[in-house]
């Protein structure tokens, strides 16, 4: 016999040691990493949760209404905006009725169209599809003037080669008489941040994969409302759809110096700054959303499932940041809009602080003294008008 192999066995026994060692490292990582991930959820556990204390329905009178519209809420008062008379009913924030104001006419107290109302200082900016206009508290006019959405090619190029970057091929963007459009004044002379939409035959979201990918959801107006500056993207969730034009819009609110958008068909809220530059996504999933949404490839088809895809998919609707309570608000329908009851998510910061069960229709529309109001009931057929009050507080 040869000699012991005594090289083979001390190897044999440092890799043996450290194959051990090597194992222990990595069972000592794995406990940490799973104490970190007990941790990190034990964070998420202790982070600020709310519960709604109180939910209470306030009925309004408002007699001369035609009851299509939204509702409205500031400092003062809170009103109705009848999209159809273009009116508005202004009542206290117990639901005392006031004024009214407005209508549809052509003098300085008259107002065609009211898509969407803000309040600025001591003035409203009055959206129509076409003009601006300036009004005091008393809704008496002071400017009114029109959109210049310009660009430099030719109407020829425009209607047989049309590009995303066009401005001349875009218009204000709305999404029904029930909603009420963003309007976002930026600091003194700099303008305003619209929604922006395009509907072209070459170009638009019923059958081209191009308009997901490129098309503008927002605008940069001036202080004198001529279009200065496209962006925005939609979710990418829609290309992964031929197609859903039925869900193509989307919700906006300003945090601070960003713009927040939320995307029917997305639970992710996405983050861009004042100059349209993509920061980033924040949100989370709502709870038991129906989402086996049906494409379609004609505008045929999609005007035919408008009412089922509303009624019977889940979706994210409205977005509000509360700058008083710095909370966001998003309300969602898991259900669609025929469900008994939606619900409502409350983000502080980036982290989910509630998810609450809510009445359909329920968009919270600001605070005032620790009280948030929501829109609310507007129901045409029983002609029966009213909004939500209610309070969060800590678990």
């Amino acid at each position: 016999m040869g000699q012991p192999n005594f090289h083979y066995k001390i190897t044999a026994v440092k890799n043996y040691y450290n194959l051990f060692l090597i194992m222990t490292l990595l069972a000592c990582k794995s406990n940490i990493d799973s104490d970190k991930s007990k941790s990190d959820k034990e964070d998420l556990k202790s982070a600020v949760q709310y519960e709604m204390v109180s939910l209470d329905t306030v009925y309004l009178e408002a007699p001369n209404s035609t009851f299509v519209g939204y509702l409205f809420l500031t400092n003062r008062d809170i009103n109705f905006i009848d999209r159809i008379q273009s009116k508005v009913f202004q009542f206290d924030h117990q639901g005392n009725f006031k004024e009214e104001f407005l209508g549809r006419g052509d003098g300085p107290d008259r107002q065609n169209g009211i898509y969407g109302i803000g309040s600025e200082g001591d003035e409203f900016i009055v959206l129509s599809d076409k003009h601006i206009s300036i009004f005091d508290t008393s809704f008496k006019l002071k400017d009114r003037l029109n959109f210049t959405l310009g660009g430099q090619e030719s109407v020829e190029e425009m209607l047989h080669a049309p590009r995303s970057d066009m401005f001349g091929l875009y218009e204000i963007s709305w999404i029904s008489q029930e909603v009420n459009m963003p309007i976002f004044p930026l600091a003194k002379g700099q303008g305003f941040i619209l929604p922006v939409m395009m509907t072209h035959p070459e170009l638009n979201g019923y059958w081209t994969t191009e308009y997901y990918e490129s098309v503008a959801i927002f605008g940069l107006f001036d202080e004198k409302y001529n279009l200065q500056k496209l962006g925005g993207k939609r979710s990418e969730e829609y290309l992964k759809y031929n197609y859903l034009p039925n869900f193509d819009y989307s919700y906006f609110t300003t945090k601070g110096d960003s713009l927040l958008v939320s995307f029917p068909i997305d639970p992710k809220i996405y983050v861009y700054d004042m100059e349209f530059n993509f920061l980033m996504t924040s949100g989370e999933p709502g709870i038991d959303m129906k989402t086996d949404y049906i494409p379609t490839q004609t505008l045929e088809e999609a005007e035919s499932q408008w009412e089922t895809d509303r009624d019977q998919f889940g979706h994210y609707d409205h977005i509000f940041y509360d700058t008083k309570e710095d909370l966001v608000f998003r309300s969602y329908l898991p259900r669609g809009n025929g469900a008994k009851s939606a619900r409502l998510q409350v983000y502080k910061g980036n982290q989910l602080a509630a998810d609450l069960e809510v009445p359909i229709r329920f968009r919270v529309l600001g605070s005032v003294d620790g009280v948030f109001y929501a829109d609310g009931i507007v129901d045409e057929e029983n002609e029966k008008l009213a909004f939500f009050k209610f309070k969060l507080d800590e678990k």
